[in-house]
């Protein structure tokens, strides 16, 4: 009976070991137990993996919580019995917890005043900030994020068509906060599908070709050309086109497919006239507000781009610059949006619109009138106008975010799952109640010089100049913040911060291709005056342009010389500042990747085309 084993010892026993494993074992046990109940049995958590994984996690917490208990309860409960043994029989509990209780006193004492200190070096340093940002000129509030109202008879989203398709409703999150979604009325998801049908679907190569395996991308010829056979072969395994059964010319295939949305395209190309487009929006949504319209826009871009282009080889020159000068407008109207990827949108459409215009300049297709009237309309605002509008942006939305954080625990639920309003990943986040206000403060503090750092770099440069990344020193320390993990003054920054890795250089190189368009147009407005090509830039001023654009890559004249095709070849010398011969790309280099292009190139095809379609 000496090993008898009691829940409890006698009052003059010591507490074994053994009872210390069982308390920890205990404890893990229970840590599962209840993470099981708050989870509903793991089915709020997915997929098995994830399961098995918060599952282990809960049960080593436990086994900490159990250990940890079972520590202070022995020795509480051998330091009683000790009294007890030296002849103290009527000695109570207080003097044996007495110590523990003293100790977790001074612990909370020095928490509490840790606290304290940490608030108050984050209130300092925050008001430090907001000093120094206001003596710029600098705003954090809601209304700094909303963008100046326009005239409905000036705004492309107040066509009927977007109107009713991205028209924004309130919805409740279960936390109680209200939030926008798009419209689920059948006339607004009716408009959506319209607008869906109107996207080619991707280009496909031919059965044929696939055979062969060639080396080419679907969509692009070898030549640089865009290749409409692929997207006929595409429009044939949609189901939202109508083809012949047999297959004709790919030109009269696209526009017979596209026939049925000619009305649809005839209310975009007239709206896309307006020079705003503010789409319904919220700012108050910060992070959640919702701008679906920007993936349609780019699919109409691309659709309008490949029918000027199937127009075109039909012979309808006219036709085609109608669609191609639409393509250009899409990616001015977007400039009233304040929004990071509203910009890098417009960067794209704008892509789409100079490889259609460069295909058409190789078939010397347009009269010297229309080929001037798209040289105007590449002298609109710089883009980095709209990346400090964009960088504004992203500070303002993040620090007031972080500033909710800090007394509502919901502010953060469904973040980047504005489609999921019945769930809620605040178990994801409320942890951050149990940080010192300070801390959070700090994190703006980090947040908003980071960011004002990139913007007074872009501010600086002059406008002739590109950003130059390498030398950004708020640049560089992004990646050594966000591999360092979360710290105590970066976690929201980790969280908040925007991708910016590769924004400058897709500013840089999209202020440097328009200025190249601009280039090109005065170049064919001088072959169409003598015949032929200048032997060099110098002769298109000043009759043409006012000076020569400078390289945003070297602060120099942009590089050209005739080809002997009787094109000619344009290019800046890109990122990296050295001439690569009119290079655009490595041999395998992945478009988007860091560091995969040398020069940006005017996107002249080569090769044989179509017949020249000069008017």
């Amino acid at each position: 009976m000496a090993n008898e084993f009691k829940l409890l010892p006698a009052p003059t026993e010591f507490w074994g070991l053994r009872r210390l494993v069982y308390c920890t074992l205990g404890g893990g046990a229970l840590g599962v137990i209840a993470f099981m109940v708050v989870s509903k049995g793991g089915t709020d958590l997915g997929p098995a993996d994830t399961l098995a994984s918060v599952t282990l996690a809960a049960l080593v917490l436990g086994l900490i919580a159990g250990l940890i208990l079972g520590v202070l309860i022995r020795w509480v409960w051998n330091r009683r019995a000790r009294r007890r043994l030296a002849g103290d029989l009527q000695s109570g509990w207080w003097p044996a917890i007495r110590p523990l209780v003293f100790g977790i006193g001074a612990c909370f004492t020095l928490v509490a005043l840790a606290y304290q200190i940490e608030n108050w070096r984050g209130a300092r340093a925050w008001a430090a900030v907001q000093a120094e940002m206001t003596a710029k000129g600098e705003r954090f509030d809601l209304a700094s994020l909303v963008p100046t109202p326009v005239p409905e008879s000036e705004n492309f989203a107040q066509t009927p068509l977007f109107k009713r398709a991205y028209t924004l409703v309130e919805r409740r999150l279960p936390s109680g906060a209200v939030r926008h979604q798009l419209d689920s009325s059948p006339e607004a998801e009716a408009a959506r599908a319209r607008l869906s049908a109107i996207r080619l679907p991707k280009p496909e190569l031919s059965a044929a070709e696939v055979e062969a395996k060639s080396k080419r991308k679907p969509g692009r010829e070898l030549s640089g050309r865009t290749a409409l056979a692929d997207y006929v072969t595409g429009l044939r395994n949609s189901t939202n086109h109508t083809l012949p059964k047999e297959p004709g010319q790919p030109a009269a295939d696209l526009l017979l497919a596209l026939k049925p949305f000619e009305a649809d395209l005839a209310e975009i190309s007239q709206a896309a006239r307006r020079p705003h487009a503010l789409f319904d929006s919220h700012a108050e949504d910060l992070f959640d507000a919702l701008i679906p319209h920007l993936a349609p826009l780019k699919g109409i871009a691309s659709t309008l781009t490949i029918r000027g282009l199937a127009r075109l080889q039909a012979r309808d020159s006219q036709g085609a610059f109608a669609d191609l000068r639409t393509t250009v407008r899409l990616s001015e109207v977007l400039q009233s949006e304040n929004y990071l990827i509203s910009l890098l949108v417009r960067f794209a459409i704008q892509a789409i619109a100079l490889n259609g215009i460069a295909e058409a300049q190789a078939e010397h297709a347009w009269t010297e009138v229309e080929w001037a009237e798209l040289q105007r309309a590449f002298t609109s605002p710089n883009y980095r106008d709209g990346l400090l509008k964009a960088l504004r942006t992203e500070r303002t939305a993040a620090l007031l975010t972080m500033n909710l954080c800090r007394r509502d625990p919901h502010v953060l639920d469904n973040l980047g799952d504005p489609n999921a309003p019945g769930q809620s990943t605040s178990s994801r986040w409320t942890g951050h109640l149990l940080l010192p206000d300070g801390w959070i403060l700090m994190n703006m503090v980090t947040y908003a010089r980071y960011l004002q750092g990139l913007i007074d770099a872009v501010v600086t440069v002059p406008n002739h100049e590109a950003v130059p990344m390498g030398s950004l020193k708020h640049l560089r320390p992004l990646e050594a913040i966000k591999s360092a993990g979360p710290k105590p003054y970066t976690f929201f920054f980790n969280l908040l911060a925007p991708a910016l890795d590769r924004v400058f250089s897709k500013v840089n190189r999209a202020e440097a291709m328009r200025e190249l368009g601009r280039v090109a147009c005065a170049l064919e407005q001088h072959r169409l005056r003598h015949q032929v090509y200048p032997e060099s830039l110098q002769a298109l001023v000043p009759s043409l342009l006012p000076a020569l654009p400078l390289d945003p890559g070297n602060g120099q004249p942009f590089h050209y010389r005739r080809r002997d095709d009787g094109l000619f070849s344009l290019y800046s010398v890109g990122e990296n500042g050295k001439d690569d011969q009119g290079v655009g790309r490595p041999a395998g280099g992945k478009s988007g990747s860091a560091g995969d292009e040398l020069d940006w190139v005017w996107p002249l095809p080569t090769g044989a085309g179509p017949a020249s379609v000069n008017p």
